[in-house]
């Protein structure tokens, strides 16, 4: 996962990179109208529909970008390479570059991308988004700002257990959804290296400034063997379930990330 904070840093231009900030005039805007990239991240989709998307939101003084591009290989990650201001419209260019831990031996595969820019914005005149992959334009929907879901409510609890160790040992993930207790509940497998693997939670947290309001909750397999105890040497799957309490209105998607390297976005 990529994930960087970009401060503002002041400029008087046209056009910027990822680093800056525009104060524009002209172009649709009145004087004084600002934008700030404040952050980027991207996250490869292990299971992700090989389909290009973006959308984005204007709310609370903020711009949300987010949107999934494909990379030619499975060695490939997203960057925002630039945001500039064309005949009143504010342009955003997303490109797929090497990932940071990319290897010699990259399966040719399309492999999906998702990403999510986040602007501070102040304008006169909303202008129009055009978000480009790799040079080319994509169609951009404008969302309401509610994720789909209405408004994300606090998380208040959570419970993890572990629910079964068994021979089957493909990593997985499925999300369940009650309106009813204001709960949401992953079921999971994540892979352990031998008999004596079991699970626990690592962290779960809404993360902020997120277009659809999601959830994400990292696992991690570890060996808990006592000092003398021998582990049988066999891969195993390692079944949790993870059940999230909230207050208010519940998430739209959740991102399920597990220690060995395997990761999956569940929408509602």
């Amino acid at each position: 996962m990529r994930r960087r904070t970009i401060l503002k840093i002041g400029a008087a231009a046209t056009a910027f990179g990822v680093a800056g900030c525009v104060h524009q005039e002209g172009d649709g805007l009145d004087d004084g109208s600002t934008v700030t990239v404040e952050s980027f991240s991207s996250s490869v989709m292990q299971d992700g529909d090989a389909r290009e998307s973006a959308s984005y939101s204007f709310e609370d003084g903020g711009l949300h970008v987010t949107g999934v591009i494909l990379g030619s290989d499975a060695c490939k990650d997203a960057d925002l390479d630039s945001v500039e201001y064309e005949d009143g419209r504010l342009v955003f260019d997303v490109v797929t570059v090497d990932a940071e831990d990319a290897g010699d031996a990259c399966a040719e595969v399309l492999t999906p991308i998702r990403y999510e820019a986040v602007v501070e914005i102040t304008y006169q005149v909303q202008p129009a988004v055009v978000v480009r992959h790799d040079g080319e334009e994509v169609e951009a929907t404008e969302g309401t700002g509610e994720g789909g879901g209405g408004e994300v409510g606090a998380l208040t609890g959570s419970e993890f257990e572990v629910v079964e160790q068994h021979g089957e040992y493909e990593e997985s993930a499925e999300a369940t959804w009650n309106e009813d207790d204001g709960s949401l509940t992953v079921e999971g497998v994540i892979e352990g290296s031998n008999l004596c693997y079991t699970a626990e939670l690592e962290d779960a947290e809404l993360l902020p400034d997120s277009l659809d309001e999601q959830l994400r909750v990292s696992v991690r397999s570890f060996e808990d063997a006592a000092e003398d105890e021998m582990c049988g040497q066999q891969m195993v799957g390692v079944g949790y379930s993870f059940t999230a309490e909230f207050e208010g209105g519940l998430p739209s998607s959740v991102y399920v990330v597990h220690s060995t390297g395997w990761e999956q976005e569940i929408q509602r």
